[in-house]
Order: structure tokens, then C-alpha cells, then sequence
């Protein structure tokens, strides 16, 4: 392979061929070359449009590895609804809002086991129509879109 060869990954991000079959970030290549020394290991390069195909030296800046990761993280926005059965308004937990999606015949949500349980008793003994049901909307955001 050509040694400084730059490829581009199904992903979309550069790496540059640098030698025995080593391969590494382009971004990361280029400021090393920048700074004249290696990327120190708390270190990493953040692309400040984050536009991973704009590799403009004054896009790319060197940040805390830990800081980086909490700006890129994919955050779920707290999903709220009103109890099916009692009508409080509650905070649905993680759980709620995976299985609830997922599964079709499902009624609810419910804001305890105690409404889900009279819910089911009522259906049951039929004092209760099943209720229709509408699918949660979960939103995500990351907290450098915050800013």
C-alpha cells in the first residue's frame, strides 16, 4: 500500500495509511503534523462544525477524551404522559418507552402496577373496553446542540 495514502471508511470518517498495515485517524495525522508531537492518550481531535469531512486545521481542536464523549452522546429527552387508567401525569421510565413502542397489543401507559393491574381486572371481568393506543414520540438530542 502507498504509505500517506488517505481512504475514506463506510462510515464517512478519513484515516490516512501510515505504515504496516497500520492505519489512523486523518484528523489526528493532521495535527500531530500540526503540533509537531503525538496526540497524548486524555487527548483527542474534535471537529468543530462536526462535519467529520471538513478537515481544516482551524475546524479541528484538541479536547479532554471524557468531555468529547459527553458532548457527542446521544441523550433521550424525558418522555411524560398521563396514566391511561388514573390520569396522573408521570415521568415513563427507559423501560417503559422501549417495550411500549415494541409491543402492539399493549394498553397503557400506566403509572404504576396498581393501574395496569385494575386496568387488566376490569378487561377481564369486561367492565372495561380495551382503550386505543398511540405510539410514544421520543425525541434525542446531544449536548453540544444545547450550546
Amino acid at each position: 500500500m502507498e504509505e500517506n495514502k488517505i481512504y475514506i471508511g463506510k462510515d464517512g470518517r478519513y484515516r490516512i495509511y501510515v505504515r504496516n498495515n497500520k492505519f489512523m485517524s486523518y484528523p489526528k495525522y493532521l495535527m500531530e503534523q500540526h503540533l509537531g508531537r503525538k496526540i497524548e492518550e486524555p487527548e483527542t481531535v474534535h471537529h468543530i462544525d462536526g462535519n467529520f469531512a471538513n478537515n481544516n486545521i482551524e475546524n479541528l481542536e484538541i479536547i479532554n477524551r471524557r468531555d468529547h464523549a459527553k458532548q457527542d452522546a446521544i441523550r433521550r429527552k424525558p418522555v411524560f404522559k398521563n396514566c391511561v387508567w388514573c390520569d396522573k401525569f408521570f415521568k415513563l421510565s427507559i423501560w417503559q418507552v422501549a417495550n411500549y413502542n415494541r409491543r402492539k397489543k399493549t394498553a397503557g401507559p400506566f403509572c404504576c402496577r396498581k393501574c395496569s393491574g385494575k386496568y387488566g381486572k376490569a378487561i377481564q371481568l369486561n367492565k372495561q373496553e380495551p382503550l386505543e393506543r398511540d405510539a410514544i414520540q421520543v425525541e434525542y438530542y446531544r449536548e453540544r446542540d444545547l450550546n
